[in-house]
């Protein structure tokens, strides 16, 4: 079976700065980390001590709440240049972004969100970094996502800069399967990465310790090794949102167990 990549995200030490979340990282062996864009305070883009450490890490993305769909086309892009530039700034080589469509009138078509990623696949190249498109909110499905990203490839030759992320809480509550996900966004993931947590249920994200909780993490991680997936696995410990729950090196722990009993090592 391919082999996994652990990498972990700033959501889960929301009261420290990046050097701290930095020096967790090395204590931990991790070699990928997805850095919380609104928890970077301006003194840390301008040091150099940080940047070389984060140039010492094999992934690096700037985790930031970029909705596409989000308000009028000009508001969207002013905030993307803004979280390239910061990406830039720090080094990292992806910017995740969400869907951001809404729901109802307030709805945007998914014509217009292709146009607006076209746009940005323009911006990011410029850039020289990746734009990822997470599974969350108005299209939690890998379908949904591929859709997208398929349908803005399609009407744009150039477009290279465009990749996913896959959140496997997001497509499980929305009743899809691993293997499904996998047959729609494994042709997104070769940039792009998993993004793993565990819940209380679908209808209750309340994280819950890696393996503790009712998402499928070892059946989940199972079935990407087995199709042949060797890319970053990213924890997403929501701390920042629920500040009683464990540390992250705790649920770091526990994600290394779910890992073994995958079969993924670690």
């Amino acid at each position: 079976m391919a082999t996994l990549t652990l990498a972990v995200s700033g959501l889960g030490v929301p009261e420290e700065g990046l050097s701290v979340f930095l020096d967790l990282v090395e204590r931990s062996g991790i070699q990928g980390i997805e850095i919380r864009h609104g928890a970077v305070v301006p003194a840390e883009y301008q040091d150099s001590g940080i940047r070389d450490r984060l140039a010492m890490l094999d992934f690096v993305a700037l985790a930031s709440r970029v909705k596409v769909g989000a308000g009028a086309r000009s508001e969207f892009i002013r905030h993307l240049k803004a979280a390239v530039a910061d990406a830039n700034r720090l080094g990292a080589t992806h910017v995740r972004v969400f869907p951001g469509a809404g729901k109802g009138a307030d709805r945007t078509e998914d014509g217009e969100l292709v146009d607006r990623l076209v746009q940005a696949s323009h911006i990011a190249r410029d850039a020289g970094v990746y734009i990822a498109v997470e599974t969350h909110d108005s299209h939690c499905a890998g379908a949904d996502i591929a859709k997208l990203l398929d349908a803005a490839v399609d009407s744009d030759a150039a477009t290279g800069s465009l990749t996913a992320v896959w959140d496997v809480l997001h497509t499980w509550r929305v009743g899809e399967s691993a293997g499904e996900s996998l047959d729609h966004l494994s042709g997104w993931l070769t940039n792009g990465w998993i993004q793993v947590k565990d819940a209380v249920g679908r209808s209750d994200p309340a994280p819950e310790l890696p393996g503790d909780g009712a998402v499928p993490l070892v059946a989940i991680l199972k079935t990407i090794q087995e199709r042949g997936y060797s890319g970053w696995v990213s924890l997403e410990w929501e701390r920042v949102w629920f500040p009683g729950v464990a540390p992250l090196e705790v649920a770091i722990e526990h994600l290394h167990s779910v890992f073994r009993q995958a079969g993924g090592g670690s």
